[in-house]
């Protein structure tokens, strides 16, 4: 790492309120951009609900939100999917701004068990945030029109809501949370009546399933939270007693309670407790909850050994889920000896049982050779079946398929249709795949706008590369006014998630002022992070800060050994700057020769001002043996090339020529 081996220190001069980097050590700060993301979520979340309702799309009301929602965790955090549903649980506010979802997370089994009873209990919880006396109560539901009228009224009605907000952050996002609580609430009771137009019945009564235990709640009750929480609470009592008496199935259900607080008060600890006997007395359910636990620390410590030996029980006992995270255990040598080999066989197992995740895994392992041969008609056929199964970002990789002849024959129109179908799903990858399909004009007609509006979703969702493509988009007005500010702010995002080229180009603004003050220190930082992460043209730019002094002090050694790793990394540009430097010894010793040879690659890629230079070497014999032939045509070449210098040094060599 650069910081590592230039222990470069950034302090501030307090006579004058400079920053000064001096070589000695460095911290730079990393960004943390959770509750900005968390608060995202909800805003679109809310966004979502209304677009579904005035599209007339209530039948997949749920199944849309689900998708959308399944491909924000992944987005987020893939390797952990319930690290998200964690994040909101765990916020200070999470009682004034996220009930409503995490009532839909348990509703569904979003990165939890699915459980009617809890998902009601945080509904209620929303609702009863609600301070303000309205004629909006959720129990007066005798007259139910249609579908779309029932829920386009019930939005009007909340309007008041949002008209009479105190327009701060705070309230804003508790409104929004109230309002979609009463939303999926509704919803959760009139589903019936919304989608099939039946009249309500008073005394129908809802089966509400609870892992393995079914109650019947009469939704006409005064206390109906009350009643729920009784029933959740009966079954943990229910769980107790037949786990306490060797029932290994209760056993890991007790698990299962204090791990998410069903019942009884979250315990993290007690929870690995009961997996630890279940999976201990043989339950494959439980040998996996228990790798999980080991895996992310959950009621124990960290033990990535301990959490492939648990994935190994399960996996060897038939679930699919074990069998593929064994299978990225041996991928990545997590808990175990690297090996692809072992990767690739279980993730064959898994993607045999179905698994999706599974099977496009072993697509990549088919598409790359990983652990087996190249065989592109096999990546194709696994990615094909993943993506039937539902995995969105299997069909991202399907559409490159058959965009590139991968084991199919090449097909725009059908990879532009299926970026297309995951893209509506809700896959930012796929959505910004899709707006390169517009902007290129492949399998559709160009559309800069269309590829703006696409790289927008995505890059709001969080997709790093979309927030690149986006901050280019604004810099170079692709389909919209160019807008210096606005590529800065993105650049600045993509930076921040760790883009390299981002994070380049975002120093290049702070060095130019280009959408944000001029800020050399900032600029400086900026490639440094970037320069760390192997970009080749940040190292080259960080290079150019140390040799004229740009927001640090001079270092010409430095610049020369930057220079010369830019080089080695692949940056062309870098080249010239790398013959200059051994042409006039500065930094290293002066070696006309290594000149010579530098200017010359550079030269020879086509780069204009190396081919100038080359052809001055040759006139004057430097590095080379003189040769005016060989220099009139490198002269030619550049001044083609629109090196305007260039034409009145052919002049003079044409004028020399002639005495």
């Amino acid at each position: 790492m650069l910081s590592n081996l230039f222990n470069i220190d950034i302090t501030t001069n307090n006579n004058n309120n400079k920053s000064i980097i001096n070589i000695n050590n460095i911290n730079i700060k990393i960004n943390e951009n959770d509750e900005i993301f968390l608060k995202n979520v909800l805003k679109e979340f809310y966004n979502k609900i209304i677009q579904y309702i005035k599209d007339d799309d209530i039948n997949k009301f749920e199944e849309n939100l689900i998708k959308w929602l399944n491909n924000i965790i992944k987005n987020h955090d893939e390797k952990n999917s319930k690290k998200f549903l964690e994040l909101m649980k765990n916020h200070k506010k999470y009682l004034i701004w996220f009930t409503s979802i995490i009532g839909f997370f348990y509703q569904h089994g979003i990165s939890c068990y699915k459980n009617n009873n809890i998902a009601l209990k945080f509904y209620n919880l929303t609702i009863n945030n609600n301070n303000n006396n309205n004629n909006n109560n959720i129990d007066n539901i005798d007259n139910i029109g249609d579908e779309k009228e029932h829920l386009i009224n019930y939005h009007n009605d909340i309007n008041f809501d949002q008209k009479n907000l105190i327009k701060d952050d705070e309230n804003e996002l508790r409104n929004i949370n109230i309002i979609i609580g009463k939303y999926l609430l509704s919803f959760f009771y009139y589903k019936d009546i919304i989608l099939n137009k039946k009249k309500f019945i008073n005394n129908v009564k809802e089966i509400v399933i609870t892992k393995n235990l079914t109650f019947k709640i009469n939704k006409n009750s005064d206390n109906n939270k009350n009643d729920i929480i009784k029933q959740v609470n009966n079954t943990f009592e229910d769980y107790l007693k037949s786990a306490e008496n060797g029932n290994t199935q209760a056993q890991n259900n007790l698990g299962n309670c204090y791990q998410y607080g069903i019942g009884t008060d979250k315990d993290e600890k007690q929870a690995f407790t009961w997996y630890l006997k279940a999976a201990q007395s043989g339950y494959t359910q439980a040998q996996y909850d228990l790798a999980i636990c080991y895996k992310n620390g959950l009621g124990t410590e960290k033990d990535e050994k301990q959490a492939f030996e648990w994935y190994l029980k399960a996996a060897e006992n038939g679930d699919a889920r074990a069998q593929n995270d064994l299978a990225i255990c041996y991928q990545n040598g997590i808990g175990t000896d690297k090996d692809v080999s072992k990767a690739f066989e279980w993730y064959s197992k898994s993607a045999e049982y179905g698994n999706a995740q599974a099977q496009r895994n072993l697509g990549n392992h088919y598409h790359y050779g990983i652990g087996t041969d190249k065989d592109e008609k096999k990546t194709f056929e696994w990615y094909s079946k993943s993506a039937k199964n539902g995995n969105e970002l299997a069909q991202d990789y399907l559409a490159y398929c058959y965009l590139n002849g991968i084991g199919t024959d090449k097909d725009k129109k059908q990879a532009f249709e299926l970026y297309l179908k995951a893209a509506k799903s809700g896959n930012a990858r796929a959505q910004n795949d899709l707006a390169i399909c517009y902007q290129n004009g492949i399998g559709i007609d160009k559309d800069a706008k269309q590829a703006l509006a696409w790289h927008l979703k995505a890059a709001e969702s969080g997709y790093t590369q979309a927030q690149y493509d986006l901050a280019i988009c604004y810099k170079n007005g692709s389909g919209i006014e160019k807008d210096e500010k606005k590529a800065f702010e993105w650049y600045l995002k993509a930076a921040e998630n760790g883009d390299a080229r981002a994070q380049n180009d975002l120093a290049i603004c702070y060095q130019n002022g280009s959408g944000t003050d001029k800020d050399e220190i900032k600029a400086l930082e900026w490639y440094l992070e970037s320069s760390e992460n192997e970009n080749a043209e940040a190292k080259s730019n960080l290079a150019t800060c140390f040799y004229y002094g740009i927001g640090i002090e001079k270092n010409e050694k430095l610049a020369f050994k930057l220079f010369l790793e830019s080089v080695e990394n692949g940056n062309e540009s870098a080249q010239n700057w790398l013959g200059y430097l051994y042409l006039k010894g500065i930094g290293t010793d002066k070696n006309e020769r290594k000149a010579f040879e530098c200017y010359s690659i550079s030269a020879n890629q086509g780069n204009a001002i190396g081919q100038y230079s080359l052809g001055y070497l040759y006139q004057y014999g430097i590095g080379t043996e003189g040769n005016i032939k060989d220099a009139s045509k490198w002269y030619e070449m550049a001044l083609n090339n629109g090196y305007e210098e260039a034409k009145i040094t052919l002049d003079n060599i044409s004028l020399i020529s002639r005495f």
